[in-house]
């Protein structure tokens, strides 16, 4: 849970239908915005009007096991992507829900409001540190590759294992994820252009065939 215990989530969903868009950028806050519909007893109807934009087709998948159909999937899964295909707002009161992790990059709801938009930025989620155990750290000893699918995944192996601990290959589900390993000072071999977990299969198994 955030660290409002999704109060802040859960009281934002029951008004939003006063939402032009509703934007959700991972599974998890998908799956999150669902449940704080559903524990108000409300259903799909509590979108009223408000158009909803799904980052990546993991995200879409989720909205739509929970009856909801994605109005707006971006081509490429980056935040970046999703602000130029919302465009600019219809008129000056026009609002936007971003529902998203407790931490996150600004892009998004920055680039929103340079656009013009009232833009609502709601913690859905966040990402918390696992514990790591000695048999898990003699697994990636022993690994030969590395794979993040974002750039909260870099931060968390970084801070559990080191640098130095990282297999020889380092592979990145894409662009936004290669610049925080590397920022982390890794070196990043592979780096999927297709911004989804099969997508990273699919250069992994490319990179495999040229080997």
């Amino acid at each position: 849970e955030p660290a409002d215990g999704g109060a802040a989530l859960r009281a934002t969903a029951t008004d939003l239908a006063r939402y032009e868009w509703i934007v959700v950028t991972s599974p998890n806050g998908a799956d999150r915005l669902l449940c704080a519909i559903h524990d108000g007893e409300r259903d799909a109807r509590a979108f009223g009007n408000a158009r909803v934009a799904a980052v990546g087709s993991s995200t879409e998948a989720v909205l739509a096991a929970g009856g909801i159909r994605a109005d707006l999937v971006p081509d490429t899964f980056v935040a970046e992507s999703l602000l130029d295909a919302l465009g600019d707002p219809p008129h000056p009161a026009a609002r936007i829900l971003l529902a998203r992790a407790e931490v996150a990059r600004e892009v998004l709801p920055d680039g929103l409001r340079d656009r013009g938009w009232e833009v609502d930025v709601v913690d859905a989620y966040r990402t918390v540190a696992a514990p790591v155990s000695d048999e898990q750290r003699a697994l990636v000893t022993g690994a030969d590759v590395v794979t993040f699918t974002s750039s909260s995944t870099v931060d968390r192996f970084v801070e559990a294992f080191g640098v130095d601990a990282a297999p020889p290959l380092v592979a990145c589900i894409g662009p936004i994820t290669g610049d925080a390993a590397r920022a982390h000072g890794l070196h990043v071999d592979i780096e999927s252009s297709v911004h989804t977990v099969e997508g990273l299969l699919a250069a992994l198994a490319e990179r495999s065939m040229r080997a």
